[in-house]
Protein backbone atom coordinates (compact mmCIF):
# COMPACT_ATOMS: atom_id res chain seq x y z
CA UNK A 1 0.00 0.00 0.00
CA UNK A 2 1.18 3.47 -0.89
CA UNK A 3 0.39 6.50 1.24
CA UNK A 4 -0.27 9.99 0.00
CA UNK A 5 2.36 12.58 0.99
CA UNK A 6 1.04 15.26 3.32
CA UNK A 7 1.79 17.90 0.65
CA UNK A 8 -0.04 16.14 -2.14
CA UNK A 9 -2.99 18.01 -3.66
CA UNK A 10 -4.51 14.60 -4.27
CA UNK A 11 -4.96 13.77 -0.60
CA UNK A 12 -8.48 15.29 -0.16
CA UNK A 13 -9.85 12.88 -2.77
CA UNK A 14 -9.80 9.88 -0.46
CA UNK A 15 -11.24 8.86 2.86
CA UNK A 16 -7.93 7.69 4.28
CA UNK A 17 -4.19 7.93 3.74
CA UNK A 18 -4.00 4.49 2.21
CA UNK A 19 -5.16 4.93 -1.32
CA UNK A 20 -4.48 1.86 -3.41
CA UNK A 21 -7.75 -0.05 -3.43
CA UNK A 22 -9.65 2.81 -1.85
CA UNK A 23 -12.55 4.68 -3.47
CA UNK A 24 -12.51 8.41 -4.20
CA UNK A 25 -14.87 10.84 -2.51
CA UNK A 26 -16.77 12.27 -5.52
CA UNK A 27 -17.58 15.72 -4.08
CA UNK A 28 -13.96 16.29 -3.06
CA UNK A 29 -12.72 14.95 -6.37
CA UNK A 30 -14.80 17.29 -8.51
CA UNK A 31 -14.09 20.34 -6.33
CA UNK A 32 -10.35 19.69 -6.40
CA UNK A 33 -10.34 19.16 -10.16
CA UNK A 34 -12.11 22.48 -10.76
CA UNK A 35 -10.01 24.34 -8.18
CA UNK A 36 -6.89 23.20 -10.00
CA UNK A 37 -8.13 24.70 -13.25
CA UNK A 38 -9.22 21.49 -15.01
CA UNK A 39 -12.56 22.67 -16.39
CA UNK A 40 -13.67 19.22 -17.50
CA UNK A 41 -13.10 15.54 -16.83
CA UNK A 42 -11.53 15.34 -20.28
CA UNK A 43 -8.93 18.01 -19.43
CA UNK A 44 -7.70 16.15 -16.33
CA UNK A 45 -7.73 12.77 -18.08
CA UNK A 46 -5.70 14.16 -20.97
CA UNK A 47 -3.15 15.79 -18.67
CA UNK A 48 -2.79 12.60 -16.62
CA UNK A 49 -2.72 10.33 -19.68
CA UNK A 50 -5.49 8.10 -18.35
CA UNK A 51 -8.85 7.11 -19.83
CA UNK A 52 -11.71 9.56 -19.56
CA UNK A 53 -13.93 6.83 -18.14
CA UNK A 54 -11.60 6.32 -15.16
CA UNK A 55 -11.79 9.98 -14.15
CA UNK A 56 -15.50 10.14 -14.94
CA UNK A 57 -16.30 7.15 -12.74
CA UNK A 58 -14.27 8.53 -9.85
CA UNK A 59 -16.19 11.79 -10.08
CA UNK A 60 -19.50 9.96 -10.17
CA UNK A 61 -18.55 8.09 -7.00
CA UNK A 62 -18.45 4.68 -8.65
CA UNK A 63 -16.51 1.96 -6.90
CA UNK A 64 -13.45 2.24 -9.11
CA UNK A 65 -10.21 0.97 -7.53
CA UNK A 66 -6.97 2.76 -8.33
CA UNK A 67 -3.70 0.99 -8.95
CA UNK A 68 -0.39 2.65 -8.14
CA UNK A 69 0.36 3.64 -11.75
CA UNK A 70 -2.98 5.45 -12.20
CA UNK A 71 -2.62 7.14 -8.83
CA UNK A 72 0.87 8.33 -9.70
CA UNK A 73 -0.27 9.78 -13.05
CA UNK A 74 -3.22 11.64 -11.53
CA UNK A 75 -1.09 12.97 -8.65
CA UNK A 76 1.55 14.13 -11.09
CA UNK A 77 -0.94 15.98 -13.30
CA UNK A 78 -2.47 17.81 -10.37
CA UNK A 79 0.82 18.57 -8.65
CA UNK A 80 2.30 20.01 -11.86
CA UNK A 81 -0.70 22.32 -12.16
CA UNK A 82 -0.36 23.28 -8.48
CA UNK A 83 3.38 24.02 -8.69
CA UNK A 84 2.92 26.14 -11.82
CA UNK A 85 0.54 28.43 -9.95
CA UNK A 86 -2.23 27.80 -12.47
CA UNK A 87 -5.25 27.81 -10.21
CA UNK A 88 -8.53 29.51 -10.96
CA UNK A 89 -9.85 32.29 -8.76
CA UNK A 90 -13.26 31.39 -7.33
CA UNK A 91 -16.30 33.42 -6.32
CA UNK A 92 -15.05 36.66 -7.81
CA UNK A 93 -12.72 37.66 -4.98
CA UNK A 94 -10.39 39.31 -7.49
CA UNK A 95 -13.29 41.51 -8.71
CA UNK A 96 -14.79 42.51 -5.38
CA UNK A 97 -14.26 46.16 -4.36
CA UNK A 98 -11.72 46.72 -7.13
CA UNK A 99 -11.57 49.40 -9.79
CA UNK A 100 -11.13 48.16 -13.36
CA UNK A 101 -10.51 49.99 -16.61
CA UNK A 102 -12.49 48.72 -19.57
CA UNK A 103 -12.31 49.14 -23.31
CA UNK A 104 -14.36 47.85 -26.21
CA UNK A 105 -15.22 48.59 -29.80
CA UNK A 106 -18.66 49.84 -30.79
CA UNK A 107 -20.17 51.68 -33.75
CA UNK A 108 -21.20 55.31 -34.28
CA UNK A 109 -24.28 56.55 -36.15
CA UNK A 110 -22.43 56.28 -39.46
CA UNK A 111 -21.55 52.63 -38.84
CA UNK A 112 -17.88 53.38 -38.19
CA UNK A 113 -16.11 51.35 -35.51
CA UNK A 114 -14.92 53.44 -32.55
CA UNK A 115 -13.05 52.62 -29.35
CA UNK A 116 -14.87 53.26 -26.06
CA UNK A 117 -13.10 53.56 -22.69
CA UNK A 118 -14.97 52.72 -19.48
CA UNK A 119 -14.49 52.49 -15.70
CA UNK A 120 -15.91 49.51 -13.79
CA UNK A 121 -16.53 49.07 -10.06
CA UNK A 122 -17.81 46.03 -8.16
CA UNK A 123 -19.26 46.15 -4.65
CA UNK A 124 -19.24 43.39 -2.00
CA UNK A 125 -22.18 41.65 -3.68
CA UNK A 126 -20.44 41.94 -7.07
CA UNK A 127 -23.06 44.44 -8.23
CA UNK A 128 -21.31 46.24 -11.06
CA UNK A 129 -21.37 49.83 -12.32
CA UNK A 130 -19.82 50.83 -15.62
CA UNK A 131 -19.27 54.46 -16.59
CA UNK A 132 -18.27 55.66 -20.06
CA UNK A 133 -15.42 58.11 -20.04
CA UNK A 134 -16.87 59.92 -23.07
CA UNK A 135 -20.43 60.28 -21.71
CA UNK A 136 -22.51 60.35 -18.54
CA UNK A 137 -24.23 57.06 -19.38
CA UNK A 138 -24.13 54.62 -16.45
CA UNK A 139 -24.59 50.87 -16.89
CA UNK A 140 -25.55 48.74 -13.88
CA UNK A 141 -26.03 45.01 -13.39
CA UNK A 142 -25.22 41.81 -11.54
CA UNK A 143 -22.33 39.41 -12.03
CA UNK A 144 -23.10 35.75 -12.77
CA UNK A 145 -20.44 33.03 -12.80
CA UNK A 146 -20.63 30.29 -15.45
CA UNK A 147 -18.71 27.17 -14.41
CA UNK A 148 -15.18 27.90 -13.22
CA UNK A 149 -13.62 30.36 -15.68
CA UNK A 150 -16.43 32.37 -17.20
CA UNK A 151 -18.49 35.21 -15.79
CA UNK A 152 -21.32 37.21 -17.33
CA UNK A 153 -22.62 40.70 -16.60
CA UNK A 154 -26.11 41.62 -17.75
CA UNK A 155 -26.34 45.40 -17.59
CA UNK A 156 -28.81 48.17 -18.45
CA UNK A 157 -28.43 51.92 -18.87
CA UNK A 158 -31.23 54.50 -18.82
CA UNK A 159 -31.09 58.25 -19.33
CA UNK A 160 -34.38 60.01 -20.09
CA UNK A 161 -35.89 58.21 -23.07
CA UNK A 162 -32.61 56.48 -23.88
CA UNK A 163 -32.28 52.87 -22.80
CA UNK A 164 -29.69 50.24 -23.66
CA UNK A 165 -29.09 46.66 -22.63
CA UNK A 166 -25.82 44.74 -22.92
CA UNK A 167 -24.37 41.37 -21.94
CA UNK A 168 -20.65 41.09 -21.21
CA UNK A 169 -18.92 37.72 -21.05
CA UNK A 170 -15.35 37.35 -19.83
CA UNK A 171 -12.95 34.41 -19.67
CA UNK A 172 -10.56 34.28 -16.72
CA UNK A 173 -6.87 33.56 -17.22
CA UNK A 174 -5.43 30.85 -14.95
CA UNK A 175 -3.97 33.13 -12.29
CA UNK A 176 -5.15 34.12 -8.83
CA UNK A 177 -5.02 37.87 -9.48
CA UNK A 178 -5.50 38.52 -13.20
CA UNK A 179 -4.34 41.91 -14.45
CA UNK A 180 -6.07 41.66 -17.82
CA UNK A 181 -9.35 39.87 -18.57
CA UNK A 182 -10.59 39.39 -22.13
CA UNK A 183 -14.09 38.82 -23.42
CA UNK A 184 -16.92 39.88 -25.72
CA UNK A 185 -20.08 41.94 -25.43
CA UNK A 186 -23.45 42.06 -27.17
CA UNK A 187 -25.87 44.95 -26.81
CA UNK A 188 -29.10 46.47 -28.09
CA UNK A 189 -30.21 50.10 -27.84
CA UNK A 190 -33.70 51.59 -27.45
CA UNK A 191 -34.25 51.41 -31.22
CA UNK A 192 -33.44 47.67 -31.10
CA UNK A 193 -30.22 48.16 -33.03
CA UNK A 194 -27.64 45.59 -32.07
CA UNK A 195 -23.87 45.65 -31.86
CA UNK A 196 -21.18 43.30 -30.58
CA UNK A 197 -17.42 43.18 -30.37
CA UNK A 198 -14.35 42.32 -28.31
CA UNK A 199 -13.74 43.84 -24.89
CA UNK A 200 -11.27 43.76 -22.02
CA UNK A 201 -10.85 44.73 -18.37
CA UNK A 202 -7.52 45.90 -16.99
CA UNK A 203 -6.33 46.67 -13.47
CA UNK A 204 -4.22 49.51 -14.87
CA UNK A 205 -5.16 52.23 -17.28
CA UNK A 206 -3.53 51.31 -20.60
CA UNK A 207 -2.59 53.64 -23.41
CA UNK A 208 -4.84 53.62 -26.46
CA UNK A 209 -2.15 51.85 -28.45
CA UNK A 210 -1.79 49.11 -25.82
CA UNK A 211 -5.56 48.70 -25.68
CA UNK A 212 -5.83 48.24 -29.44
CA UNK A 213 -2.98 45.71 -29.42
CA UNK A 214 -4.60 43.75 -26.56
CA UNK A 215 -7.97 43.70 -28.36
CA UNK A 216 -6.25 42.26 -31.44
CA UNK A 217 -5.24 39.19 -29.38
CA UNK A 218 -8.86 38.30 -28.57
CA UNK A 219 -10.27 35.62 -30.81
CA UNK A 220 -13.55 36.10 -32.60
CA UNK A 221 -16.43 34.72 -30.60
CA UNK A 222 -19.93 33.38 -31.07
CA UNK A 223 -21.04 36.60 -29.36
CA UNK A 224 -19.69 38.56 -32.33
CA UNK A 225 -22.55 37.09 -34.34
CA UNK A 226 -25.94 38.62 -33.36
CA UNK A 227 -27.84 35.36 -33.78
CA UNK A 228 -29.06 32.54 -31.58
CA UNK A 229 -25.53 31.10 -31.67
CA UNK A 230 -24.83 33.27 -28.64
CA UNK A 231 -26.44 30.45 -26.66
CA UNK A 232 -24.96 27.10 -25.71
CA UNK A 233 -27.70 25.11 -27.45
CA UNK A 234 -29.54 26.06 -30.62
CA UNK A 235 -32.70 24.10 -31.50
CA UNK A 236 -33.13 23.86 -35.27
CA UNK A 237 -36.34 22.44 -36.71
CA UNK A 238 -36.57 20.10 -38.50
CA UNK A 239 -33.64 17.68 -38.32
CA UNK A 240 -31.24 18.59 -41.12
CA UNK A 241 -29.58 15.50 -42.61
CA UNK A 242 -27.86 17.50 -45.34
CA UNK A 243 -26.20 19.71 -42.72
CA UNK A 244 -24.69 16.63 -41.08
CA UNK A 245 -23.30 15.47 -44.43
CA UNK A 246 -21.80 18.89 -45.16
CA UNK A 247 -20.19 19.14 -41.72
CA UNK A 248 -18.62 15.71 -42.15
CA UNK A 249 -17.17 16.78 -45.51
CA UNK A 250 -15.61 19.90 -43.96
CA UNK A 251 -13.73 18.37 -41.00
CA UNK A 252 -10.00 18.91 -40.75
CA UNK A 253 -7.57 16.16 -41.69
CA UNK A 254 -7.02 13.76 -38.78
CA UNK A 255 -10.12 14.70 -36.76
CA UNK A 256 -12.56 12.30 -35.09
CA UNK A 257 -16.27 11.67 -35.67
CA UNK A 258 -18.52 9.99 -33.08
CA UNK A 259 -22.02 8.59 -33.77
CA UNK A 260 -24.48 7.06 -31.29
CA UNK A 261 -28.10 5.95 -31.66
CA UNK A 262 -30.49 3.01 -31.99
CA UNK A 263 -29.94 3.36 -35.75
CA UNK A 264 -29.33 6.19 -38.22
CA UNK A 265 -32.12 7.26 -40.63
CA UNK A 266 -29.58 9.59 -42.29
CA UNK A 267 -27.06 6.82 -42.90
CA UNK A 268 -26.77 7.50 -46.66
CA UNK A 269 -26.01 11.18 -46.00
CA UNK A 270 -23.41 10.04 -43.46
CA UNK A 271 -21.78 7.57 -45.85
CA UNK A 272 -21.74 10.17 -48.63
CA UNK A 273 -19.91 12.48 -46.23
CA UNK A 274 -17.41 9.70 -45.49
CA UNK A 275 -16.96 9.12 -49.24
CA UNK A 276 -16.12 12.80 -49.69
CA UNK A 277 -13.39 12.49 -47.07
CA UNK A 278 -11.88 9.60 -49.01
CA UNK A 279 -12.04 11.56 -52.29
CA UNK A 280 -10.31 14.50 -50.59
CA UNK A 281 -7.72 12.08 -49.12
CA UNK A 282 -8.52 13.19 -45.57
CA UNK A 283 -7.78 10.90 -42.65
CA UNK A 284 -10.30 10.50 -39.84
CA UNK A 285 -11.14 8.24 -36.89
CA UNK A 286 -14.82 7.31 -36.84
CA UNK A 287 -16.49 5.63 -33.84
CA UNK A 288 -19.99 4.23 -34.23
CA UNK A 289 -22.12 3.11 -31.28
CA UNK A 290 -25.30 1.35 -32.40
CA UNK A 291 -27.71 -0.63 -30.24
CA UNK A 292 -27.23 -4.40 -30.35
CA UNK A 293 -30.07 -5.85 -32.47
CA UNK A 294 -29.61 -9.27 -30.92
CA UNK A 295 -30.49 -10.82 -27.57
CA UNK A 296 -28.42 -8.32 -25.53
CA UNK A 297 -30.35 -5.32 -26.86
CA UNK A 298 -33.80 -6.90 -27.06
CA UNK A 299 -35.32 -5.15 -24.01
CA UNK A 300 -33.98 -1.76 -25.10
CA UNK A 301 -35.52 -2.13 -28.56
CA UNK A 302 -38.84 -3.30 -27.12
CA UNK A 303 -39.01 -0.22 -24.86
CA UNK A 304 -37.96 2.20 -27.60
CA UNK A 305 -40.40 1.02 -30.27
CA UNK A 306 -43.38 0.16 -28.09
CA UNK A 307 -45.36 3.22 -29.27
CA UNK A 308 -43.88 3.41 -32.76
CA UNK A 309 -45.53 2.29 -35.96
CA UNK A 310 -44.01 -0.74 -37.60
CA UNK A 311 -42.85 -4.20 -36.64
CA UNK A 312 -40.07 -4.65 -34.06
CA UNK A 313 -38.43 -7.30 -36.23
CA UNK A 314 -38.22 -4.77 -39.07
CA UNK A 315 -36.31 -2.36 -36.82
CA UNK A 316 -33.91 -5.13 -35.84
CA UNK A 317 -33.26 -5.96 -39.50
CA UNK A 318 -32.70 -2.27 -40.23
CA UNK A 319 -30.03 -2.10 -37.52
CA UNK A 320 -28.34 -5.27 -38.82
CA UNK A 321 -28.36 -3.82 -42.32
CA UNK A 322 -26.78 -0.57 -41.13
CA UNK A 323 -24.06 -2.43 -39.23
CA UNK A 324 -23.20 -4.26 -42.46
CA UNK A 325 -23.12 -0.97 -44.42
CA UNK A 326 -20.67 0.51 -41.90
CA UNK A 327 -18.54 -2.64 -41.95
CA UNK A 328 -18.44 -2.74 -45.75
CA UNK A 329 -17.45 0.92 -45.92
CA UNK A 330 -14.81 0.30 -43.28
CA UNK A 331 -13.08 -2.18 -45.58
CA UNK A 332 -13.33 0.09 -48.65
CA UNK A 333 -12.06 3.25 -46.94
CA UNK A 334 -8.87 1.91 -45.39
CA UNK A 335 -6.28 3.25 -44.62
CA UNK A 336 -7.66 6.82 -44.75
CA UNK A 337 -10.64 6.18 -42.47
CA UNK A 338 -10.26 4.20 -39.26
CA UNK A 339 -13.86 3.11 -38.63
CA UNK A 340 -14.78 1.20 -35.48
CA UNK A 341 -18.28 -0.14 -34.82
CA UNK A 342 -19.47 -1.27 -31.40
CA UNK A 343 -22.88 -2.69 -30.53
CA UNK A 344 -23.93 -1.50 -27.10
CA UNK A 345 -26.54 -2.54 -24.57
CA UNK A 346 -27.18 0.68 -22.60
CA UNK A 347 -29.84 3.28 -23.36
CA UNK A 348 -28.19 5.86 -25.67
CA UNK A 349 -28.03 9.45 -24.42
CA UNK A 350 -29.67 10.61 -27.66
CA UNK A 351 -29.42 10.55 -31.43
CA UNK A 352 -25.87 11.89 -31.28
CA UNK A 353 -23.24 13.17 -33.72
CA UNK A 354 -19.92 14.82 -32.85
CA UNK A 355 -18.26 15.91 -36.07
CA UNK A 356 -14.65 16.83 -35.32
CA UNK A 357 -14.48 20.25 -33.69
CA UNK A 358 -17.02 21.66 -36.17
CA UNK A 359 -20.33 20.55 -34.77
CA UNK A 360 -22.26 18.45 -32.27
CA UNK A 361 -25.89 17.50 -32.85
CA UNK A 362 -28.25 15.63 -30.57
CA UNK A 363 -31.82 14.49 -31.16
CA UNK A 364 -34.36 13.49 -28.51
CA UNK A 365 -35.92 10.03 -28.30
CA UNK A 366 -39.59 10.98 -28.42
CA UNK A 367 -42.03 8.31 -27.27
CA UNK A 368 -44.01 7.80 -30.46
CA UNK A 369 -41.80 9.11 -33.28
CA UNK A 370 -38.29 9.18 -34.60
CA UNK A 371 -35.68 11.53 -33.16
CA UNK A 372 -35.20 13.02 -36.63
CA UNK A 373 -38.80 14.26 -36.55
CA UNK A 374 -38.09 16.27 -33.40
CA UNK A 375 -35.77 19.17 -32.52
CA UNK A 376 -32.20 19.14 -33.82
CA UNK A 377 -30.11 20.41 -30.91
CA UNK A 378 -26.87 22.05 -32.04
CA UNK A 379 -24.34 22.21 -29.19
CA UNK A 380 -21.77 24.98 -29.18
CA UNK A 381 -18.08 24.03 -28.77
CA UNK A 382 -16.27 24.70 -25.46
CA UNK A 383 -19.44 24.60 -23.39
CA UNK A 384 -20.58 22.46 -20.47
CA UNK A 385 -23.02 20.57 -22.70
CA UNK A 386 -20.41 19.72 -25.36
CA UNK A 387 -17.93 18.43 -22.79
CA UNK A 388 -20.49 16.41 -20.81
CA UNK A 389 -21.86 14.67 -23.91
CA UNK A 390 -18.36 14.07 -25.26
CA UNK A 391 -17.28 12.55 -21.93
CA UNK A 392 -20.40 10.38 -21.77
CA UNK A 393 -19.73 8.94 -25.22
CA UNK A 394 -16.12 8.16 -24.22
CA UNK A 395 -17.27 6.47 -21.02
CA UNK A 396 -19.70 4.19 -22.87
CA UNK A 397 -17.13 3.44 -25.58
CA UNK A 398 -14.47 2.43 -23.06
CA UNK A 399 -16.77 0.48 -20.71
CA UNK A 400 -16.90 -3.10 -21.96
CA UNK A 401 -19.91 -3.78 -19.72
CA UNK A 402 -21.98 -1.62 -22.04
CA UNK A 403 -20.90 -3.11 -25.35
CA UNK A 404 -21.41 -6.56 -26.76
CA UNK A 405 -18.55 -6.62 -29.24
CA UNK A 406 -17.70 -5.43 -32.71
Amino acid sequence: METIPESSVFKPFFSGKKVVGKTAIPEAFKKRRIDMGFRSVRALATAARVSHSLVSELERGRDRKLGESYLKQLCEALNVRCESGESVSKNGEFLRCNLWYGAHYTYDDDGQRVLKRTIWTFDERLYCKQEHEQSTLLYEGNTHFEYDRYFILRMTAKSGQLAEEATWRFILPTSDEPKLIKGHWFGADFEKRTASSKTLLSRERLSEGDVREALKTIKDSHIDVPTSERYQIVADQPWNQTQIQEDIMKIKDGEQIDLMSFFFPEIYHVLEGFSALVRDKKKATIRVLIVDPGREGRKLLEARYRLRDGDLQTYKETIRGQIKLFEDFKEKSRPLLNIEILKFTAWPMGHYFRIGTRAMYCGLFLAARSAVLGPMLSIRKDTYYWEELEDEFDRVWEDRKMVSGK
